[in-house]
């Protein structure tokens, strides 16, 4: 359980510490409709900077582009626009609805025969939508204290949308001036009318771009003290190193300004190794056989240092099992051999480690397994501490950032 709280803080903290830009290959227009490719920042797309953030690569220099020079922005599940449009001037919005034309940068939401459009200020959303051959228009909607001082409210948008959105029947009577819902009416609308269309979801909540696949290989120090546990006395300590490889599963989440990921591996570990004690006044060769396939699930923060090399921290727990011989220690007391221990409760451990990323695929790593494993036989019970220090390489085969 306490793994369990170490882990929790890793996430929380690895949120506000390892914060990144994070760019998706797209493009943009300028006023004068040049299209340019490269690399866009999302957040910085969404934000309410006056500018986001663009690279020709990921090793390449990084720009700022301003709002007010481009006419289009295409980048993961976003597309903006800029549009001449009917835009609802706030003095008159309980009234007369007047409208003035202006050119604003619309946020796509839903685009097809009826097209619906967004711009957001601070926590606050405007909508405007569009039909064919149509300039886009504010969907009216106000909120405003009465002169007895009551709250009132403005929805005309029900009836600009049962006016232009006439397909089937559909009631506009109870539709609320939030996102979700007026993506699902001008969805059901376009499906109605049989004509395609194309919902722009922003950051997509799973996909496999966000995917890393790699293996590593390297030196495992190993540190194992063998115990009695009914006796409570040490049997034997063995150290060493051996080689290890690993497979490396890592799905990077895309959360507000970070670039956390959750990573599943996959290791296998083999060594002996052999210590003498005196046991019962006579000196024993104690064997130890350690063969066992590692896996862990856990957390990495990424602490970009530029845009070739990056520092991360991971945290997880791991889980060990048996391979062929397994865990024994073996030895012999009076003549009798103590082996096959064929009971080994294998405990969930906690592990963790550092490293350093070169353009985004090539990896120097160090990592460290604690586990405190039981493994009982038909005459004693042992204790197996063991720590595994591991120095590696890893090599991304299927990398993000490309």
């Amino acid at each position: 359980m306490r793994y369990f709280f170490l882990l929790i803080l890793f996430v929380t903290g690895a949120g506000h510490i390892f914060a990144q830009p994070l760019f998706e290959q797209g493009h943009y227009y300028d006023l004068g409709q040049n299209k340019t490719e490269g690399l866009i920042s999302i957040y910085s797309v969404i934000d309410e900077n006056p500018y986001f953030l663009f690279k020709k690569k990921h090793r390449g220099k990084q720009d700022t582009v301003f709002f007010r020079d481009v006419s289009e922005i295409n980048v993961s599940d976003f597309k903006f626009i800029r549009k001449d449009t009917k835009v609802l001037t706030v003095e008159e919005a309980a009234n007369d609805s007047a409208f003035t034309e202006e050119s604003l940068l619309l946020r796509v939401e839903v685009e097809g025969e009826a097209t619906l459009y967004s711009v957001k200020s601070g926590d606050d959303y405007t909508f405007y939508f569009s039909m064919p051959g149509q300039m886009p228009e504010q969907l009216i909607y106000a909120q405003y204290f009465r002169s007895d001082g009551r709250l009132a409210r403005d929805n005309a948008f029900r009836e600009q949308l049962a006016s232009s959105l006439q397909c089937g029947s559909y009631d506009f009577s109870f539709l609320r001036y939030n996102k979700e819902q007026l993506i699902t009416a001008f969805s059901d609308y376009n499906n109605c009318v049989q004509e395609k269309f194309k919902r722009y979801t922003g950051i997509p909540s799973l996909s496999a771009k966000y995917l890393n696949v790699g293996i590593s290989y390297g030196r495992s120090k190993y540190f194992v003290e063998s115990t009695n546990v009914i006796l409570d006395t040490e049997n034997a300590r063995f150290t060493g190193t051996t080689p290890y490889i690993e497979a490396d599963v890592e799905y990077l989440i895309p959360s507000l300004k970070n670039r956390i990921g959750f990573f599943f591996t996959g290791g296998y570990v083999k060594f002996s190794d052999s210590d003498e004690r005196i046991l019962l006044g006579t000196q024993q060769v104690i064997d130890l056989e350690y063969q066992v396939i590692q896996s862990t699930i856990g957390v990495r923060g990424y602490w970009p240092v530029n845009n070739a090399l990056k520092l991360y921290g991971e945290l997880g727990l791991g889980k060990d099992f048996e391979s062929g011989k397994g865990i024994s220690i073996n030895y012999e007391v009076d003549g009798r051999g103590y082996q096959d221990f064929d009971n080994t409760r294998l405990t969930g451990h906690l592990t963790g480690g550092i490293g350093i990323a070169f353009f985004n695929r090539y990896i120097i790593q160090a990592k460290f397994k604690h586990l405190d494993t039981q493994v009982s036989g038909r005459s004693s019970d042992q204790r197996v501490k063991q720590a595994l220090f591991m120095v590696g390489f890893k090599y991304l085969l299927k990398s993000y950032y490309k």
